[in-house]
């Protein structure tokens, strides 16, 4: 009885291979001199398709649509799949591709979306554009070190794509890997050149190591990703317009080199980001690179500092306390705008107090603050008719309430005739008196001056004060010294 069941269970499973082989010979292909397959034609009921030895490419849609297949053998033979060679075979699970492969041609396997596993061949130079596209069972992809070239979207929208192995040494094309939502691993060691825009946008990415070699990441290259660290190496030539806007989870950012290009809104809306660290040798904070990040509380700007671009920190609403250092030339328009908790400026060691500068209607918002008082340390023209408070006599309000404080004083020695000719045109007397009881500030030939500016502005009423000045504390020594002449004592 035994022997009857091995025999029948023999003759089942060759049944079996001559059923399949069957379907296999019912299938058409059509194949020129030069090994090209021009036509495929196949029954619904043909799951598994495996092509002809002689073939050597597989032409564009030749098996486009054929919703049946689930599963494709290709022989040693093939070097190139044509453009949409497999697009739109629905069902498709497995793909054997054999080593002799060259070429993947553009939209490939585009919509393959029951594709899970594809490996790609060790001789492999090119990934064309929108390969994989829509391949949305695909779990990960090493791409060998053999390719040098790989086009754009080439992964786009590969949705359950959890980790990529790039081991090119060329550049990542645009949209490579774009909305692939679950990517949360990538290596990328041999990368050359370029990160192209959107590359990893919308991705699921942690962290990035990007190797020393690549030259520019450009524009959203990592927009909208999950990245809580950023390593960027010396080396770097460009980052693009919003290239890491967008990461809701970075928290703490250092930049340890300067970077000569830099787009705008670099890290606009990275809402908890807390804490930035820019490097030494950078001088310029380009247009928007902070905007947004409404989590950001401490900033450290670098000495070498000459610029701060429009909108920079724009709606940083957490931001306590700047400090500018006094290399910067520049604050552009609403670099500080709507930073609604900033309390402090900090410039050449002396310390503002925004909510007092704006009760003084001097300014209507921190950026105004910021603006008004860089200007001033930069010995700007900061009067309007209708200005009540300038930053002059702010900084000598403070030096008189904290006379001790050494950075105040030498700041008033610094520029004493600018912020003298301040409180003339203000007409405030009552800091003029305050000033004038400081004897050490003042010379006869500065007294002089301040008469003719006063008269200049108008000021009788402060002409006169500093007349009666020059009466009381110079007269006596001119009168000492022409007697001194004259007898020559």
């Amino acid at each position: 009885m035994s022997d009857f069941k091995t025999i029948l269970h023999s003759a089942q499973k060759k049944l079996k291979a001559i059923g399949q082989n069957i379907k296999t010979l019912n299938s058409k292909f059509s194949v020129d001199s030069d090994g090209n397959l021009t036509a495929y034609e196949g029954t619904p009921d043909q799951k598994e398709i495996i092509i002809p030895d002689n073939v050597r490419v597989i032409s564009s849609s030749v098996f486009y649509g054929c919703e049946h297949i689930e599963k494709v053998i290709l022989p040693k033979s093939v070097e190139v799949i044509g453009k949409s060679a497999f697009m739109n075979c629905t069902d498709l699970k497995q793909i054997i591709l054999p080593e002799s492969l060259k070429i993947i041609g553009e939209s490939a396997f585009k919509t393959c979306i029951k594709l899970e596993e594809i490996k790609l061949p060790s001789c492999l130079k090119t990934i064309s554009e929108n390969a994989f596209f829509g391949c949305k069972s695909l779990k990960s992809i090493r791409i060998p070190e053999s390719v040098s070239e790989i086009g754009r979207g080439a992964f786009l929208h590969c949705i359950e794509l959890k980790e990529a192995v790039i081991l090119t040494h060329g550049n990542i094309p645009d949209d490579c890997f774009h909305c692939c939502h679950n990517l949360k691993t990538v290596s990328i060691p041999f990368v050359t050149g370029r990160i192209g825009q959107c590359a990893f946008k919308n991705t699921g990415l942690k962290r990035i190591m990007i190797p020393s070699t690549v030259r520019t990441v450009d524009t959203m290259a990592f927009e909208e990703t999950a990245l809580e660290e950023i390593s960027i190496p010396e080396g770097i030539d460009t980052l693009g317009n919003s290239v890491f806007a967008n990461c809701h989870q970075l928290r703490t950012l250092e930049l340890t080199c300067s970077i000569p290009h830099m787009g705008t809104d670099i890290f606009a809306n990275c809402e908890n980001l807390e804490r930035v660290i820019l490097p030494e040798e950078m001088d310029t904070i380009p247009e928007g690179m902070f905007i947004l990040c409404e989590s950001l509380k401490e900033v450290h700007l670098p000495s070498t500092l000459k610029t701060i671009g429009r909108r920079s920190f724009a709606g940083c609403k957490s931001l306590p306390e700047i400090t500018i250092p006094m290399s910067v030339d520049s604050i552009e328009g609403a670099a500080f705008v709507t930073c609604d908790s900033l309390e402090t400026v900090i410039m050449n060691d002396i310390s503002f107090s925004v909510k007092e500068l704006l009760h003084k209607n001097y300014m209507y918002d921190a950026f105004n603050v910021l603006y008004a008082v860089h200007a001033c340390m930069k010995q700007h023209s900061l009067y309007h008719e209708e200005q009540k408070y300038t930053i002059w006599e702010y900084i000598f309000c403070q030096y008189l309430q904290r006379p001790e404080e050494k950075a105040l004083e030498n700041y008033i020695h610094q520029h004493f005739e600018q912020m003298f000719q301040s409180l003339i045109i203000s007409k405030n007397t009552e800091l003029i008196q305050e000033y004038l009881k400081r004897e050490e500030f003042f010379t006869e030939e500065n007294i002089q001056k301040f008469i003719l500016f006063a008269n200049k502005k108008q000021a009788y009423e402060i002409q006169v004060m500093f007349s009666e000045y020059q009466r009381k504390h110079f007269a006596l020594k001119s009168i000492a010294e022409t007697i001194q002449s004259k007898f020559e004592l």
